[in-house]
């Protein structure tokens, strides 16, 4: 669940929810490294860097694959970089072709390089697998907005909001998506909507549009 709200961008909920695998059992090292990544999502440094060591810590007590992922986390923040996280869970996600989180987070960690074909053509390929997987619509909804396929975004971020009706980013996602074909009143509703649900960065993307219409008027 805790991997769900982190892909969801649900980043404070995500937190909770490692926290609470933590108190369930206090010798789980995955649950304080996949806490860790969360913290530094969230941009809170010293949480981040103290679960991380606990993590390094308690590895005697994971798994194999558990452990490799810890360390992967840790050999990332040593060198500045997400290649050796990447590349772990490349490696995972051949090992578990079933597990969709591990298969988002392959497509996720390359889709800057590949390019917005790669990135529908493997989210489809995922959604086929698994339908609910919803940040996979969200990363198909921008991919087709990088190719200017405006009606294929709309309706891949709409399933989003349809599927996560009770997470903010959805709703922001939307917004950017109302910005991109020229509708700035619904991107202010949706934005409006996101930062009520708990996500500060839309705050600035309403006020700004609103700050914009504003001046329109006068004009």
């Amino acid at each position: 669940v805790g991997g769900w709200y982190l892909y969801n961008i649900d980043w404070d909920r995500a937190y909770e929810k490692f926290s609470e695998a933590i108190e369930l059992d206090p010798n789980f090292a995955l649950a304080y490294g996949m806490r860790a990544r969360t913290s530094a999502f969230l941009g809170n440094e010293e949480d981040f860097r103290d679960d991380l060591d606990i993590a390094l810590s308690m590895s005697l007590n994971a798994t194999e694959d558990e452990v490799s992922l810890i360390n992967a986390l840790a050999a990332s923040v040593a060198d500045g970089t997400n290649d050796a996280f990447n590349s772990t869970v490349e490696e995972l996600a051949v090992k578990y072709p079933d597990d969709s989180m591990l298969a988002f987070e392959t497509i996720f960690a390359t889709m800057t390089s590949i390019g917005p074909d790669a990135v529908i053509e493997k989210a489809n390929a995922l959604l086929e697998r698994d339908p609910d997987m919803t940040p996979a619509y969200n990363m198909l909804g921008y991919a087709y907005m990088d190719k200017g396929d405006l009606d294929s975004a709309g309706k891949a971020l709409q399933s989003q909001v349809r599927l996560a009706s009770g997470m903010a980013n959805p709703y922001d996602s939307m917004g950017d998506y109302y910005l991109a074909v020229g509708d700035n009143e619904s991107a202010v509703k949706y934005f409006e909507q996101s930062a009520k649900m708990g996500l500060t960065a839309s705050i600035a993307k309403a006020d700004s549009i609103k700050l914009e219409l504003e001046k329109e008027e006068v004009e």
